[in-house]
């Protein structure tokens, strides 16, 4: 980046390396990458999958796209776009229900025994609060995760503000859909090992206990690593995004 011109959110910026392009001609290449012009114009931000189809269909071609190009996708995508609040929250309520679900089967199972009516509806108010609190949980690990990259990008010199962090949150968001797989896989796992952990002497049972109800836990937080890894790849496609209005 060119150092000796100030730039704000509204100044076009060289989406490859930062260079301040304001005054060159459009069908020109930036001066210091060589990078055509014409693809650092907000324009060339197509949207992501789901912003442009907000339904269920562009949700899975959303998961797709991150799977397959996550860098394409992330350099495509709409900085501050009426659907990336509703793609976080429709993510997040995906991965609660993934990582619920064994819990749900265990629970309805056990209540289904039970010939007293009231008590599967008190099973069921207890999942339904459990999924609102883990799906709270995900939400505020993302608001963390927003702020941090703000904090940070500002510190490396990049142009990360509220908006774009939020886009990049949001559209990473479906990432949270492998941390609630992994758990659920987890919770599956965690009867069987208990079981194990029975037969291990004494002195090492309580060990064994803890590891053997780590499952959920490891699962989540490999799955909250992909999370931070396709934010961190947002990061890179989006530390220079245009997107404000130019004066």
């Amino acid at each position: 980046m060119n150092p000796d011109r100030e730039s704000s959110d509204a100044t076009l910026l060289c989406e490859g390396c930062g260079y301040v392009l304001e005054g060159l001609d459009a069908g020109g290449a930036c001066p210091e990458c060589g990078r055509p012009i014409v693809e650092s114009l907000p324009g060339a931000r197509t949207g992501s999958p789901f912003q442009n189809d907000p339904t269920w269909r562009g949700f899975i071609r959303q998961c797709v796209m991150l799977i397959r190009e996550p860098g394409r996708l992330f350099a495509r995508a709409r900085i501050g776009h009426s659907a990336d609040a509703p793609l976080l929250f429709r993510s997040v309520a995906v991965a609660s229900i993934a990582a619920l679900a064994p819990l749900c089967g265990f629970a309805l199972a056990a209540a289904g025994r039970s010939s007293r009516e009231h008590d599967i509806i008190a099973v069921l108010m207890f999942l339904f609060s459990l999924w609102g609190v883990f799906t709270v949980l995900l939400l505020v690990l993302t608001t963390i995760e927003r702020v941090g990259i703000t904090f940070f990008a500002n510190r490396r010199g990049w142009r990360v503000p509220p908006p774009v962090a939020r886009t990049i949150c949001a559209n990473a968001a479906p990432g949270w859909i492998a941390a609630g797989v992994l758990c659920g896989i987890g919770l599956c796992a965690v009867p069987a090992m208990l079981r194990v952990a029975r037969d291990v002497p004494p002195p090492w049972r309580t060990t064994a206990d803890a590891a053997a109800a780590s499952p959920p836990l490891l699962g989540f937080i490999a799955g909250m690593i992909v999370f931070e890894m396709l934010v961190y790849v947002g990061v890179r496609r989006c530390r220079y995004a245009n997107w404000a209005a130019r004066p």
